[in-house]
């Protein structure tokens, strides 16, 4: 009886070791790059996020909630260099450097891609900083003291780390660098089979064009995340089977990556092993700083980075850790606002608030477009878009507040309608009952826009609608879109489509863009009896480009950067924060006159 016990135990202790060891496992990886040394939030006038402090929130919020998270740095890290918008000089840039490396020391970075950016100070600067701080450096394509790849291991899982160096570094260092393509294939055979990795991630500076290149002539990677993206916002998409991302520009955003892998056994039918979700966590006014990180960063390095709405702001002892803010108040500023005689999606109360907390003490004049001073006004400031915000001969105090969102003309600085909005183009010719709607595949929301502009045409045939897309043409570089060579092809195919199916462009463009990770896009031609051959034969073409070139002229025309946009009757501009209703569009068009009631003695 005794020995049968204890064989049941053996039996029952070996099933939960079976059981545990094929569990499923959740991993966070957190990932931010680009940063440039950014250590508060942009200079940005509507919304002012990033910053380390309030980063360091973020994190501290995501290790509490999930048990398994790596902290990543990928590229771009130093202060300097061509996209760091708060460099002054080389001495002060090296100074945030330390306080930004600091910083990430203290939020447990796991790991820190070594990127062209990262050589700004020379070779000694960077060695100095690596004894100082003990990350992972990662670079597999710059011989140095720098590893190729870092193995985590979570619990069964393995995920390789893979770093790769951008070219442009080859002009600050003599250190020898090889080419991504000559090294890759081997590095990742090398992690997969003989470390065994369950994941392959590779952190990359070289660019969205040639990481997508690579991407596409190898195997074997499951999620690749690139930092070279200046000026943009955090993105991903599906490239060859992998998720590609790409980091936001100075950190404004902190990228979280969930990661599942189920076990071999439990997986059914076409279920993949491993599952990726990412999200984007917007760094806003809404995260609090965190107090540790506050306490070991100076709380200014220029007058910039001192904030208090209505004051001037001074930044005493720039750059070291007992500086601090201080602020004298605005004196009243008088804004004068031009206003349409009508306008339907006019909202000066909206813009005014966003004004007001920059400058609290404000005095607002209102004239009309039609009057005598307003149309002095629109020729002398060459206005070409209403309402206008104006102010006469502000002062210095109040130019160092709305610099950033004006431009001075003449003895006024107007405000920029990207601040204020702009709902009326006074030079462009009405036409009635046109609609123009302006979105790329990014465009929050879409799908069920395009849903509602469906109905809205259903309902009233008399409405013109046209589609514009997100993008421009430029001599050198052809086209260009917030989402690459990728989004580019979408719009080509979309174009294409709108020549030799008419009916079925806003129908392709619905089941498109509800899934827009996927590669598969011939699923939606297929769906509405489209012939992709000839689609793929359109697109890459001459056609597509040309037919294309109609599709973005009004876009560039006024200079629409922002989707979903409308153009009312080629007079009205606006965009919209959620969906709009279709009862909220018809409204921006004139009733429909009612017919007079049939004479039954009318011969």
């Amino acid at each position: 009886m005794k020995r049968t016990l204890i064989n049941l135990l053996v039996v029952i202790f070996l099933f939960s070791f079976i059981s545990l060891s094929f569990a499923k496992e959740e991993i966070v990886i957190v990932v931010s790059g680009q940063s440039h040394a950014s250590l508060y939030p942009c200079r940005c006038p509507r919304d002012p996020a990033g910053g380390v402090s309030r980063r360091a929130t973020a994190i501290k919020k995501i290790r509490n909630e999930n048990k398994n998270v790596l902290v990543l740095e990928t590229g771009g890290s130093f202060a300097g260099g061509s996209y760091d918008g708060s460099t002054q000089t080389t001495e002060i840039d090296k100074e945030r450097t330390k306080f930004y490396m600091g910083s990430l020391a203290k939020m447990g970075c796991d790991a820190f891609l070594i990127s062209s950016e990262e050589f700004n100070f020379g070779d000694g600067f960077l060695k100095d900083a690596m004894s100082q701080y003990k990350f992972t450096y990662l670079s597999a394509n710059i011989k140095d003291n720098f590893q190729p790849y870092l193995i985590k291991e979570i619990g069964d899982v393995k995920i390789a780390i893979i770093g790769i160096t951008n070219a442009e570094v080859k002009s600050k260092t003599q250190l020898p660098y090889v080419s991504p393509k000559e090294f890759l294939p081997a590095i990742i055979k090398e992690v997969k089979e003989g470390k065994k990795a369950d994941v392959v991630m590779v952190l990359s500076y070289l660019g969205e064009e040639q990481s997508q290149e690579i991407l596409n002539g190898i195997k074997g990677v499951d999620v690749w995340i690139d930092s070279n993206n200046p000026f943009k916002s955090a993105s991903n998409t599906e490239v060859n089977g992998v998720v590609f991302i790409q980091t936001a520009w100075q950190s404004r955003e902190l990228t979280k990556i969930n990661l599942t892998i189920e076990p071999a056994q439990s997986l059914q039918g076409d279920q993949k092993p491993l599952s990726v979700k990412t999200e984007h966590i917007d760094l806003n006014k809404d995260i609090e700083d965190d107090s540790e990180i506050s306490a070991i960063i100076p709380s200014c390095f220029t007058d910039k980075d001192c904030r208090k709405p209505g004051f001037v702001p001074k930044c005493e002892n720039a750059g070291k850790l007992e500086a601090k803010c201080i602020f004298s108040e605005i004196k009243p500023v008088k804004l004068t606002i031009i206003k349409p005689v009508t306008c339907k999606t006019c909202n000066i109360e909206s813009a005014l608030e966003r004004i007001k907390n920059m400058l609290p003490n404000l005095e607002a004049e209102y004239i009309t477009e039609d009057t005598k001073d307003a149309k002095a006004l629109i020729e002398k400031l060459r206005i070409k878009m209403l309402p206008a915000y104006l102010i006469n001969q502000p002062s210095e105090e109040v130019i160092s507040q709305i610099s950033q969102i004006a431009k001075s003309v003449d003895s006024y600085y107007v405000l920029e309608p990207g601040f204020t909005g702009v709902s009326y183009l006074t030079d462009r010719k009405e036409i009635p009952n046109r609609l123009d709607v302006f979105f790329d595949t990014g465009t929050k929301n879409i799908t069920q826009t395009l849903e509602v502009l469906q109905s809205l045409k259903s309902k009233n045939k008399d409405i013109d609608m046209h589609i514009n897309f997100l993008a421009i043409e430029e001599p050198e570089s052809g086209f260009i879109a917030k989402g690459g060579r990728y989004e580019i092809e979408e719009f080509l195919r979309a174009a294409c489509i709108n020549k030799y199916y008419p009916d079925k462009i806003w129908d392709y463009l619905s089941c498109r863009l509800s899934d827009i990770e996927s590669s598969w896009w011939d699923d939606c031609t297929l769906k509405f009896d489209i012939d992709s051959a000839k689609l793929k034969s359109c697109a890459q073409g001459e056609e597509g480009k040309e037919l294309l070139r109609g599709f973005i002229k009004l876009t560039q025309e006024l200079e629409v950067v922002f989707g979903p946009t409308f153009l009312v009757n080629n007079k009205e501009i606006f965009s919209s924060e959620g969906v709009p209703s279709v009862e909220e569009l018809e409204k921006l068009f004139p009733p429909k006159a009612k017919q007079p009631p049939a004479d039954n003695n009318a011969k």
